[in-house]
């Protein structure tokens, strides 16, 4: 043990480490690392004092400074004593729980550490143990008890100590005196404290050192026996003794019944000066505050003069109190006159209360107890009543001042109303209440006058209000005079206003009347009449307004039109109006204006049918037909601007636009006899003619005109080129010669440069039809993509025909395929040649790869990059030999030790066994890879262009350059598959340069690339199989069998050199393991040297078989007189030598209370006959001197089955019938072994150890 070679090393202090906040958590930050090998320091560390921040683990502690291990320190947070109990609790506990996953997998060979009081080491030239010292300490130790208290020698002693605690059991009656001696001197040094504490209070006197409490001094004095001898102690028990005097005498005083002040301030005194403190001080203290309080209540009540200053509460409080502390007081006669007084009046008016409370009675009361200073709820309660009484007289009187010449008497009301409310809610009787509802009936009739003054009332209303100011003898006042007055008025103008409907009179006189009714507040009979009659004469005028002011010159010609039936319809309704209007004659004039308008339109629309259907209009010239069309519309417009002018919808008005818009059509026809119009002002005048009406469309001269313009669309769009993607016309030159015979036969109208136009439009098209007949009699080779462009270019005027189609074919093939390969190459239609130059550069820098394998000539100096200069930086791969620009690389692939050797990415890839490609490879092509076929698809498809095209040949040298590459990449694959022998750094070379060229190839090859991944796949398998035959650390047999499931999985054949290695190492394992797991079941059939025999066998394979080892190591271990291994049968242990018997051996049926073995308790009798097999376990170790049996500790854990049994052990009655037993003296019961066993062993010894391998023991640092 580690602690065990500190100590002898000369370690003598330790320390137990601090508690932690988180004792569940092993390696947070609450635990220090060791500086040398990083582990968490949970248990122990070493720390010295020239580096005390500094923590090392136990192994690494004279790595730690170069002091004397004297002056470090060992901190330990257990001491092994605490360790081993937890493991033996721990291991109890488990072996109980028989359902625990885990309790199968506990070592089976844990024990206690070694007795580390047999340690021993060289002290002054001799050998001594650590028990030895330990005795030493322990005498030295009990001298101290003996000896008068030194707090230096105590601490000597404790610090002597420190090296012993760490260690296990042995080291108790150590721990124990520790804790003695920690108690001893804390106890002693609590006395000299109490005693220094009291002293140095009574030498300083009431300063501000705090007293020594008595309960503390109990504490040390009621300790049986003393500690240690402390000469101190008498003085502490005086300081004791004198205390417990003080408080009988405070207990004694407190209890008299008289007491005076003086002797209470005297008592205080002695306990302030008094060094110990004692709690019956509060009490003394408490006393002399309530007698203050007493008196200085009392004097406030007899001295004041204040009314109402003194609660009658306080009084009868202070009289209680006076009689409980029967004091002598000078003032004691005043107080009780005071108090006599107060409860007089208390009761006088508790009598008032009870009855009918009158004012006249209620204001003596208050009189006479006015100033009164003592405050008494029900006297309190009698001013209230008579402070609210006054009140409600005083508002009264304030509300019935001028209450008649008030305009609010709204408020009047209200306020009356909350007055005789208040009034009838009062305690004390009034007289004024009927005075209150006289006023409340005036105000009420007041506020209705006022509201005829303020608001339209009926005239009904006004006077029932007058005839209840006459009743209430208020009808003189001004505000009813007023009234009466108002109600004359309306009268006067009810009568007008008949007179002026009866009449027929004019708007004014209607107006003047409502005028006059505005300053009339009473709501009149006949005012709806006059007003029903205004408003109807002011909605005719508002509704024939627009009619009026239709003939003004000054309205706007964007007006909206009227409409000419509402004309009608406002005339007819002027002849139901009351009321004169002038107005009524001016629009039966309008109305007949716009009839005479009518009949010159219905004469203008016949001049223009006429015109439209002569036939011999085209005798005359162009110019004067198109006179004639220009007058008549000059005409139309005028009379349609007239008809608008009146502002009207006369229906007549779009016929007369109609017209005018039919011969500007015309008129526009006619002007292309001298000058050619466009397509779009031919198809723009087509689509106007759809908008034009259809009332025109039989007349002869708008049909000729429109045959004509649809002739000179059918020209325009001959001669004009198509919006086509080819860019030719879509007419044929036959379209184009039938138009121009059509203008010349059939046509009423010409057009002569129309013509004109379509002659040099025929000549320009048969001298460009002889260029392409003679670029398509040459031969393929020398019709050149330049010679297409420019034929494409002057045939964009030229007419539809064949060779105009295979110009445009052959261009579209090619763009065609143009877009296609920058759609392979991932690039624009422009930069596809650079990009065909940029991947035919990086083939035959593949190529070159693949040739250098060959011995070739090395053409560049960087395999990463086509530079050769000399002046950048190269580093070259350790394996493969390559050389690599410094700045080719990625940064990361370039490690700290470049100087030193580099290896390149893809020579770490092959030799690793891994097959997942890096992203970031030096070499990777950087851009789109193309695929091959799709290559070799564009090669074929540019073979049948009759041009010739630069792209074509790079192509062709592209598919020929990847073909190249595929041979050469077939080549290995085929060598790498075909490969089978154990060496594969041949095959990884030539992988590693085929994974460079397919990197730095621009064109990707799926059908090689997926015979290259399985090569890969295939020699990674190869390379792991290797690794895992030739590792130090033996594989687990799930490691073999997942490895030739992956070989599987990837066709490796029967015959590979590692795939034949792996199955042998697999069936060599089943076997053995099938029978280790026949032997670890066979319940101790088999000898046990073989056991041990198979053990080694196992250990020796070539695959680690953990399981399988353990269960045959436990098949090993031996219980019982039958010496059998562990088989799930119920068993007890001995509670002597703690050995394990099966019930059934032992002939027990029940546990009994305590079971002694017959081996620990011999009788005389017969032997009992053992098994052949126990026999010849026992001649094994005939020369030991105890039975082959296993650890009890370790057995411990074999007992699971008492958990589950009914016949767990446990402690019944004792009887002593014979019968109880199985059959009274059995072979059992006079057992006795060839060797007797001692009273307390430990483990079974072996003779022979060559064919076991030892098993560890657990040992705790």
């Amino acid at each position: 043990m580690w602690r065990e070679r500190l100590w002898r090393k000369g370690f003598v202090k330790t320390f137990v480490m601090s508690p932690r906040k988180q004792p569940n958590f092993v390696g947070t930050v609450e635990d220090p690392t060791c500086v040398i090998c990083q582990q968490y320091l949970y248990l122990s560390a070493v720390v010295c004092r020239c580096r005390p921040l500094t923590f090392v683990c136990l192994e690494h502690w004279e790595r730690l400074c170069e002091c004397n291990p004297r002056k470090r320190r060992l901190l330990y947070r257990h001491s092994l004593a605490e360790l081993n109990e937890l493991l033996f609790t721990t291991k109890s506990v488990i072996s109980c729980c028989s359902d625990h996953p885990q309790s199968v997998n506990l070592p089976r060979h844990i024990s206690c550490s070694t007795d580390s009081g047999s340690l021993s080491k060289k002290v002054k030239g001799k050998q001594v143990t650590l028990a030895q010292l330990a005795e030493e300490w322990l005498l030295s130790s009990c001298e101290l008890f003996q000896t008068p208290f030194s707090s230096n020698a105590y601490v000597n002693a404790l610090k002597k100590a420190q090296q012993f605690l760490w260690a296990g059991p042995e080291m108790d009656p150590v721990r124990d005196m520790v804790k003695n001696l920690t108690q001893a001197k804390d106890w002693a040094e609590g006395i000299r404290k109490c005693l220094s504490g009291i002293e140095s209070w009574s030498r300083d006197g009431c300063g501000v050192m705090e007293k020594v409490h008595l309960e503390q001094i109990n504490t040390l004095l009621t300790c049986d026996p003393f500690p240690c001898n402390e000469p101190e102690l008498v003085k502490l028990k005086d300081y004791a003794e004198a205390a417990r005097s003080l408080i009988q005498e405070i207990n004694v005083a407190l209890s008299e019944s008289t007491i005076s002040m003086t002797d209470l301030e005297d008592l205080r005194g002695r306990v302030s000066n008094f060094p110990v403190y004692i709690k019956e001080n509060k009490k003394v203290e408490e006393r002399i505050l309530f007698l203050k309080t007493w008196l200085e209540n009392a004097r406030k009540c007899v001295h004041e003069t204040r009314p109402a200053a003194v609660d009658i509460r306080i009084l009868e409080q202070l009289e209680s109190q006076m009689l409980e502390l029967q004091l002598n007081w000078p003032g004691k006669e005043k107080l009780l006159e005071l108090i006599q007084e107060a409860k007089l009046c208390q009761a006088r008016c508790t009598e008032v209360l009870k009855g009918p409370i009158t004012l006249e009675k209620l204001e003596l009361l208050v009189d006479e107890f006015a100033g009164f200073v003592v405050n008494i709820p029900e006297l309190k309660l009698l001013c209230q009543y008579h402070s609210d009484t006054v009140s409600w007289i005083s508002r009264l009187k304030h509300a019935l001042l001028d209450v008649h010449a008030r305009e609010d008497q709204e408020s009047v009301v209200e306020d009356l109303k909350c007055i005789q409310k208040d009034g009838l809610e009062l305690r004390v009787q009034v007289d004024e209440l009927a005075l209150v509802d006289s006023e409340l009936k005036k105000a009420t009739c007041r506020e209705k006058a006022l509201k005829v003054c303020r608001s339209k009332v009926t005239l009904e209303f006004v006077q029932q209000v007058l005839s209840e100011a006459s009743l209430l003898q208020i009808d003189l006042e001004e505000l009813f005079i007023s009234l009466s007055k108002m109600l004359a008025t309306a009268i006067s103008w009810e009568e007008r206003a008949k007179h002026i409907l009866e009449s027929d009179s004019k708007l004014e006189d209607f107006r003047n009347a409502l005028r006059t009714s505005e300053d009339i507040t009473i709501i009149l009979p006949s005012l709806p009449a006059v007003k029903n009659a205004v408003v109807a004469a002011e909605a005719w005028l508002e509704s024939s307004k627009s009619f009026l002011q239709s003939s003004s010159v000054t309205s706007s010609a964007s007006t909206s039109l009227l409409p000419f039936d509402e004309l009608k319809e406002q005339v007819s309704k002027s002849m139901l109006l009351r009321v004169a209007l002038a107005e009524k004659v001016l629009l039966e004039n309008l109305l007949s204006d716009c009839e005479e308008w009518r009949c010159s339109a219905s004469s203008c629309l016949k001049d223009v049918e006429k015109l439209l259907n002569r036939k011999d209009v085209f005798s005359q010239h162009c110019c004067d037909i198109s006179s004639d069309i220009d007058k008549l519309r000059s005409t139309v417009e005028s009379v349609t601007a007239s008809g608008l002018s009146l502002r009207f919808d006369f229906s007549e008005i779009s016929m007369l636009q109609n017209a005018a818009s039919t011969l500007h059509w015309c008129s526009r026809i006619l002007l292309f006899n001298v000058e050619i119009p466009s397509l779009e002002e031919i198809e723009q005048l087509m689509e106007e003619r759809k908008d034009l009406p259809a009332v025109y469309d039989g007349a002869f001269l708008y049909k000729s005109l429109t045959e004509s313009a649809s002739w000179q669309k059918r020209a325009s769009e001959v001669l004009s080129v198509s919006s086509s993607r080819s860019g030719f016309r879509s007419f044929t030159l036959s379209d184009a010669e039938n138009i121009l015979m059509e203008s010349q036969q059939d046509m009423l109208v010409s057009f002569p440069p129309m013509v004109v136009k379509l002659k040099q439009a025929i000549e320009k098209h048969k001298s460009w039809q002889e260029k392409a007949h003679a670029f398509f009699s040459v031969d393929s080779y020398e019709r050149s993509w330049s010679i297409l462009l420019q034929l494409k270019e002057l045939g964009e005027d030229a007419f539809s025909c064949p060779e105009s189609d295979m110009l445009t074919f052959e261009f579209e093939t090619v763009q065609n395929w143009k877009q296609r390969g920058g759609e392979v190459f991932g690039c624009s239609l422009g930069s596809l040649l650079s990009s065909l130059l940029k991947i035919k550069q990086s083939l035959y820098r593949s190529l070159y790869i693949y040739e250098k394998s060959k011995c070739w000539k090395v053409r560049y100096f960087c395999t990463g990059c086509t530079s050769n200069s000399d002046d950048q930086e190269f580093i070259s791969c350790s394996t493969c030999k390559d050389c690599y620009h410094l700045t080719c690389l990625v940064p990361k692939s370039v490690g700290s030790s470049v100087a030193n050797e580099y290896i390149c990415p893809y020579c770490v890839l092959v030799d690793s066994g891994s097959i997942c490609r890096s992203k970031d490879s030096p070499l990777k092509y950087k851009g789109k890879r193309p695929e091959l076929e799709r290559l070799v698809e564009l090669s074929s498809e540019a073979k049948k262009f009759t041009a010739r095209l630069e792209e074509e040949d790079i192509l062709l040298e592209i598919v020929e350059q990847a073909l190249a590459c595929r041979g050469c990449l077939s080549e290995v694959v085929d060598s790498s598959l075909s490969f089978l022998d154990k060496d594969v750094a041949a095959i990884s070379r030539k992988l590693t340069i085929a994974l460079k060229a397919l990197d730095v190839a621009g064109v990707c090859d799926p059908i090689a690339s997926r015979k290259f991944d399985q090569a890969l796949a295939r020699n990674s398998w190869r390379i792991r199989a290797s690794k895992l035959i030739d590792s130090p650390q033996k594989p687990v047999m799930q490691q073999v069998q997942r490895h030739l499931k992956e070989g599987v999985a990837i066709n490796v054949p029967l015959d590979d050199y590692f795939k034949q290695k792996l199955v042998e190492m697999k069936e060599t394992g089943v076997r053995w393991a099938e029978i280790a797991k026949k032997v670890a079941g066979d319940n101790g059939d088999r000898e046990l040297d073989k056991v041990f025999e198979l053990i080694s066998e196992g250990e020796a394979l070539p695959i680690h078989f953990e399981k399988e080892l353990k269960l045959l190591r436990d098949r090993s271990v031996l219980y019982c007189i039958c010496r059998k291994p562990y088989d799930q049968r119920p068993m007890i242990a001995c509670d002597q030598c703690d050995e394990w018997y099966h019930f059934d051996c032992v002939k027990l049926v029940s546990p009994p209370e305590i079971y002694i073995c017959p081996a620990c308790n011999p009788q005389t009798g017969e032997k009992l006959c053992l098994s052949p097999s126990v026999n010849r376990e026992r001649s094994q170790t005939a020369k030991d001197s105890e039975p082959q049996t296993p650890s009890p500790r370790h057995a411990e854990s074999r007992w699971r089955p008492r958990k589950r049994k009914p016949w767990k052990r446990r402690k019944p009655q004792v009887v002593a019938n014979s019968s109880s037993s199985p059959s009274g003296s059995t072979l059992v019961d006079r057992l006795v072994w060839k060797n007797r066993k001692p009273f307390r062993r430990l483990a079974k010894k072996r003779v022979e150890f060559s064919s076991l391998t030892p098993f560890d023991l657990t040992s705790v640092a």
